[in-house]
């Protein structure tokens, strides 16, 4: 890496660290859903977790969960014909008050969600193709700047029922998910053309032909956080997550994301659209930074069953790569204090695969093999992690614990990890690598 990279790479990280520290210290409004197993002190105080008015303007409180359109979108009332409010028509109604009001661009709406199963009922007239209105069925699209606030991953669940996608953000969009779980969708759980903030979520069981989690544009921005990306499903690329832009991982899980095998081909190549970034695929748009996460047990066809990073479509005509090391095009993934193990490629790297755009470690991270350039500080390539198993271990949103003993323990970089883990227990000074930190170790 040449001065200017490296200059510019160091910028990108305080940056993202920078936006890190407010999310953790700023905006964690949480509280423990799951059992406390005592393995770690809980975190000193715990904020409001719906710190909004049922009776503020702009504030829409869910009480049904039929999956009915509002009956007049605009008039400031969330109201199917039947009078009560479901997601879909509060979704609606945010959308037509903000894009009628005097300030679209300012206005944030908020949508409370109680516990509670909404299931899409009906398939859209049209078929989905971009994140543009809400139909009175199908994707709930967000056309403006909404918080949508669960009231847990194990109590909030939106699904999608195989139906289509279940969230569409739009270009000019800024939605802010928290404490729910999004499965059964279509075309990806969320397909993001704006910006995108998920928060203590459960994002499992969708599909997509790419990025069947979450699939984030070129025009898109995207902050994962404290939540759990499992067993999702892609035709081509990116299981887990895509992101044609920048991303931010931080303290979270991606794990049992796959692509199926029936992707690719034999003349099949590196970098392009198939077969490749299981659990996260990242296109060089942007730099996609990944902290304290847990990436574990995704698969691939052609490689980097957990992580992949090319640059946009263009694979590696001639061997680029190679030799040409001043002068990668596209920006990179950057890990920090990260686990990375147990992923499988059917025919390529198993943990990380590299095409022009590369994988730079800013230290503290364990792997597995040897796949994921691992040459920083507190690096441990080619080294078993050892997790327990995925389950509830006292947080919001599913994790794997680390065994007594584990190269994790005390591992991780102290300046460059988040106040809390996973679960919003309390990091001792002495970081961990990893989601999960086995706090009083």
């Amino acid at each position: 890496m040449n001065n200017t990279q490296l200059i510019v790479h160091r910028t990108t990280r305080l940056l993202l660290l920078g936006v890190a520290a407010l999310l953790m210290h700023g905006c964690n409004a949480t509280g423990s859903q799951g059992a406390d197993t005592g393995d770690g002190p809980a975190s000193a105080s715990e904020p409001d977790r719906t710190p909004y008015s049922p009776a503020s303007p702009g504030t829409f409180v869910v009480n049904s969960e039929s999956d009915q359109p509002d009956a007049m979108p605009g008039d400031g009332r969330c109201a199917t014909a039947e009078g009560v409010c479901s997601l879909r028509a509060a979704v609606q109604e945010s959308n037509a008050t903000i894009l009628f009001s005097t300030n679209p661009l300012t206005r944030t709406n908020v949508i409370i969600l109680p516990p509670g199963h909404y299931r899409f009922i009906d398939p859209p007239l049209v078929p989905t193709v971009v994140a543009e209105g809400t139909s009175d069925a199908g994707m709930l699209s967000v056309l403006g700047s909404t918080n949508i606030r669960g009231a847990g991953a194990g109590h909030t669940v939106i699904d999608g029922n195989g139906i289509d996608r279940v969230f569409g953000v739009g270009p000019n969009a800024v939605l802010t998910v928290a404490d729910v779980t999004i499965r059964g969708g279509t075309a990806s759980g969320i397909f993001n053309q704006g910006q995108l903030i998920v928060q203590r979520c459960l994002i499992t069981e969708n599909f997509a032909g790419y990025g069947g989690g979450i699939f984030n544009t070129p025009s898109s921005s995207a902050i994962i956080e404290s939540s759990t990306i499992s067993n999702n499903v892609a035709e081509s690329e990116g299981g887990g997550i895509r992101f044609d832009a920048a991303g931010l991982v931080i303290n979270s899980t991606i794990t049992g994301n796959r692509i199926l095998e029936s992707c690719c081909t034999d003349s099949t190549g590196d970098g392009g659209t198939q077969g490749e970034g299981g659990g996260i695929d990242a296109r060089g748009g942007g730099p996609v930074t990944i902290i304290n996460s847990t990436i574990v047990n995704n698969h691939a066809v052609i490689g980097g069953g957990g992580i992949n990073i090319a640059t946009s479509y263009q694979g590696d005509p001639g061997g680029l790569l190679n030799g040409q090391d001043d002068e990668v095009i596209g920006r990179p993934v950057e890990l920090i204090n990260t686990i990375i193990a147990g992923n499988s490629s059917t025919r390529g790297a198993a943990n990380c695969k590299q095409t022009i755009s590369r994988i730079y470690s800013f230290g503290g991270n364990v792997s597995d093999d040897d796949s994921c350039f691992l040459d920083n500080a507190n690096d441990l390539p080619d080294t078993d992690p050892m997790l327990g198993a995925l389950a509830d271990h006292g947080g919001h949103t599913p994790t794997y614990s680390l065994l007594a003993g584990s190269p994790a323990l005390g591992n991780g970089i102290a300046d460059r990890c988040p106040a809390n883990d996973q679960r919003d227990r309390i990091r001792p000074r002495r970081c961990d690598s990893g989601a999960y930190d086995r706090a009083g170790h």
